[in-house]
């Protein structure tokens, strides 16, 4: 009886120290929370720091990294871009000297992501070669459709200016013409003179960001369709999945249905794709789109999307803030 009430008064004294020292672990921890909490505190600034000086080296050291350090590592072995082999037909179009040729270029400004000076060099350089050729340079913005994204208006700025003209080229705005030596347009107009769309692809397929359109019924039409293609517009499709790309080059994709649109599963043009794509010529990325990329860019074939002295074009596709603008005075500065 004695050994059983000694048991539980040990069992609860033991209770009683347990619990004392849970609140005096409690009180420990807290006291120690609030001395590490300027350390804490200190570590995230500094960590802060440390990423916003790396996003400056970044951006300011860009070039360097993509034309100097790459070429160190990956350099490009093409001095030159080569066309496609095209069988010679009968030239059905104008002479060089009487086509009536313009560059189409459209851009909003109204979020102020253009520098107003930037954009001025930037005209200066399209007008410089357009006055070597005998081009005409049109600012589309009269035709901006504010009810979508920016980028959509393109489709109705050239289907509007084509009238117009035998061949319209629309040029994005982050785009630099390199090589004023050659004119390029009538070069290529002439691989393939049946043809009402002449455009370039990179690893995803068409790109809109430079292409060449024949003033002919079936490139209005594809251009009110394409822009008529609403269900679009959004990010996501009907049944959730992302859409690949932004803005109107999913309506090229779609009228088109390219590899990456069939990959992804989404909506199937009901129409013959396959005659659509006839009336495309598709050449090298190289001929008039180049990009520039970072050494084994698991994505892209570098041979061929890299720019290289010598390439028409180069255009800063994908390229955000500081990087692509100061991409872009880099260039203008080479090509002035």
């Amino acid at each position: 009886m004695f050994a059983m009430r000694r048991f539980f008064n040990s069992a609860y004294y033991w209770r009683l120290y347990e619990n004392h020292c849970s609140r005096e672990n409690q009180g420990s921890w807290k006291d120690r929370l609030i001395q590490l909490g300027p350390i804490i505190i200190g570590f995230l600034f500094a960590l802060y720091l440390l990423y916003s000086l790396f996003q400056i080296l970044y951006a300011e050291t860009y070039v360097w990294q993509v034309m100097d350090l790459g070429n160190m590592i990956q350099p490009v072995a093409r001095k030159t871009c080569s066309l496609p082999a095209i069988p010679k037909t009968k030239s059905l179009s104008l002479p060089s000297k009487n086509k009536k040729i313009a560059f189409l270029m459209i851009y909003d400004n109204a979020d102020g992501n253009w520098n107003k000076e930037l954009m001025q060099r930037v005209i200066k350089n399209r007008e410089k070669y357009c006055n070597l050729y005998g081009f005409e340079l049109i600012n589309g913005n009269d035709q901006l459709d504010h009810s979508r994204p920016p980028a959509w208006s393109k489709l109705k700025a050239m289907d509007h200016y084509l009238y117009k003209y035998d061949y319209l080229i629309y040029i994005d705005m982050d785009v630099i013409i390199m090589n004023f030596d050659r004119d390029y347009i009538n070069d290529y107009i002439e691989l393939d003179t049946r043809k009402d769309f002449i455009m370039t692809e990179d690893w995803s397929g068409v790109n809109t960001g430079v292409w060449i359109a024949k003033n002919t019924p079936f490139t209005h039409w594809f251009l009110q369709t394409a822009w008529n293609q609403t269900q679009l517009i959004p990010r996501l499709s009907p049944v959730g999945i992302p859409y690949p790309f932004e803005y109107e080059q999913r309506s090229f994709h779609f009228l088109l249905q390219t590899k990456v649109w069939q990959q992804r599963h989404l909506q199937v043009y009901r129409g013959d794709y396959k005659e659509l794509r006839n009336h495309f010529l598709i050449l090298p990325q190289c001929s008039m789109n180049s990009y520039i990329m970072y050494p084994y860019y698991w994505k892209g074939d570098r041979e061929v999307s890299h720019y290289v002295q010598g390439d028409f074009l180069v255009h800063f596709a994908g390229k955000k803030g500081k990087v692509k603008t100061n991409l872009m005075n880099y260039f203008l500065d080479v090509a002035e």
